[in-house]
C-alpha cells in the first residue's frame, strides 16, 4: 500500500515538474493553435451577424420599394394613388407611409424642425400626397420615395449602417491579427454588396424594368454569398 501511495505522489511530482519546464497550456503549439483558431472564428462570425442584421433591413427595403414601384405603374395605383391605398400593399402602414411622405419631402430642414411643427407636416401629408399626383408629379416617384423615407424616418436606414460599421471594424481586426485568415475574402465579398444594395435602396435609379433587374440581381448574390460564408462558419465550428 505504502509503495502505491508514493507511486502516485512520483506522478505527480513529475506532472508539476512538466508544467514547470514546459510553461502553461497556453504555451503548448496545439492549444495556442486552437486558441488562435477559436479567436478568429469569433471574429468572423460576429461580423457575419453584424451582416445579417443589416441584410435583414435592406433586404425589406428593397421589398417595400419594389411593391411601392410595381403597385404605382402596374396595379391599381395606376389609376387612383393615395397613401392609404400603398399602405394597404406593402408592409408598412399607413402612419409610417405618412411620416415617410412628410419626412422625405422636407428632408433638409427635418432636423431643424420641432416636434410639433414635424406633427403638423405628418398629419396633412396624405392630404399633400395626393395635391403631388394631381399636380401631375410621377406616381412611383412619390410612392417609392415615400417608402425610402420610411426608412430615414424610422431608423431603419441608420440602424443598417450601424451594422455595416460594427461589421467593418471586426473585419480590420480579424485581417490585423489572422492576415491569412480563410473568412476575410468572403466577409468582404459579402459586406461590399450588401452596402452597395443598401446604397441603391435609399436612391433607387433607372425605370421599372431596370429596377426590377437590379434588385433582383442584388438579392440573389448577397443570398449566395451569405449562404456559402455561413456554410463555411458552420464546418470550422
Amino acid at each position: 500500500m505504502k509503495k502505491k501511495i508514493r507511486f502516485i505522489f512520483f506522478l505527480l511530482l513529475l506532472d508539476v515538474f512538466f508544467l514547470n519546464a514546459c510553461g502553461s497550456r497556453a504555451d503548448i503549439p496545439d492549444y495556442k493553435d486552437t486558441a488562435a483558431k477559436e479567436s478568429e472564428l469569433f471574429f468572423a462570425s460576429e461580423a457575419f451577424s453584424e451582416l445579417e442584421a443589416a441584410n435583414e433591413i435592406v433586404e425589406s427595403a428593397s421589398k417595400d420599394i419594389y411593391d411601392a414601384w410595381h403597385w404605382s405603374i402596374l396595379g391599381d395605383g395606376k389609376k387612383t394613388c393615395t397613401l392609404p391605398l400603398l399602405a394597404k400593399e406593402i408592409g408598412k402602414s399607413e402612419n409610417e407611409l405618412k411620416r415617410g411622405f412628410a419626412y422625405i419631402s422636407n428632408q433638409e430642414t427635418w432636423a431643424e424642425l420641432s416636434i410639433g411643427d414635424r406633427q403638423k407636416l405628418i398629419n396633412r401629408s396624405a392630404e399633400d400626397f395626393s395635391k403631388l399626383i394631381s399636380s401631375g408629379y410621377s406616381r412611383f416617384s412619390a410612392c417609392v420615395y415615400s417608402v425610402i423615407g420610411c426608412y430615414y424616418e424610422n431608423g431603419g436606414f441608420d440602424e443598417a449602417e450601424r451594422h455595416f460599421l460594427s461589421a467593418a471594424q471586426l473585419m480590420r481586426s480579424l485581417q490585423e491579427q489572422y492576415p491569412d485568415s480563410v473568412y476575410y475574402e468572403s466577409l468582404k465579398a459579402y459586406y461590399s454588396n450588401i452596402t452597395a444594395f443598401a446604397a441603391y435602396c435609399r436612391e433607387p435609379t433607372g425605370s421599372y424594368e431596370q429596377a426590377k433587374l437590379t434588385i433582383n440581381e442584388y438579392r440573389n448574390t448577397v443570398r449566395t454569398l451569405s449562404e456559402e460564408l455561413e456554410l463555411l462558419l458552420e464546418t470550422k465550428r
